[in-house]
């Protein structure tokens, strides 16, 4: 339990307070996503995030869909459980494979309505689904009719059209740089880190997979 403790805020105070969940050792999380929260478990012990399926662009339209919408889950699972290091590692994982070209898909109008559906304000995955639109698609969908754009995005949530002016704006002024240039660049989708205190294991179960957790 330990293992997930020391990257997880939620899971800390969860498992190392007066709350039922403590006493019984047990963590239930029937929102949770179950693909996502292996990942999750995955990552916890290799710090390496390992998709069902990969590289991207050899998937179907369907396929990609389902990954993308893998992704979003992933990322709103590490904001629910306050491990924006994993979240991170998420956003490093995606952008880098932007900037290398094996993701040339984007996400469906469904996946990016369930991240600005369940986040509050900007966040490393709001702007790294919007600048690879702007920096990533192709440029009819900006300057075509007005009726024609209104048919590319429409049913879009009005924040994600929001910040995707906004961007294009900053694009055109020339006040930023394409994020997906190189991998160092693509950094600038982190998520300021939340700080969790280390938490001792007790009675010899420092080993012991997080196996209490379930969704």
């Amino acid at each position: 339990m330990s293992f997930v403790c020391n990257v997880s805020p939620f899971f800390q105070k969860a498992c190392n307070s007066s709350f039922k969940e403590a006493l019984d050792k047990v963590v239930c999380l029937p929102e949770a996503d179950c693909d996502a929260f292996d990942v999750f478990l995955e990552w916890v012990y290799t710090r390496m995030v390992k998709y069902p399926t990969w590289p991207l662009d050899k998937l179907s339209r369907g396929e990609c869909a389902v990954w993308w919408r893998l992704v979003v889950k992933l990322y709103l699972l590490a904001n629910y459980l306050q491990c924006t290091s994993f979240g991170n590692a998420v956003l490093e994982s995606v952008s880098r494979a932007v900037t290398r070209k094996h993701v040339s898909r984007y996400p469906g109008i469904e996946t990016t309505k369930l991240l600005y559906n369940s986040t509050l304000g900007p966040c490393g995955m709001r702007g790294l689904l919007v600048a690879m639109k702007v920096w990533r698609s192709s440029l009819t969908q900006f300057t075509a009719h007005e009726s024609e754009c209104n048919g590319y995005y429409k049913g879009y949530p009005e924040d994600y059209l929001v910040d995707l002016i906004i961007k294009l704006q900053k694009k055109s002024h020339q006040l930023e740089q394409d994020p997906f240039a190189n991998e160092k660049a693509c950094q600038v989708f982190r998520d300021p880190e939340i700080a969790c205190e280390p938490v001792e294991a007790s009675g010899g179960t420092e080993n012991q997979p997080p196996s209490a957790a379930h969704t």
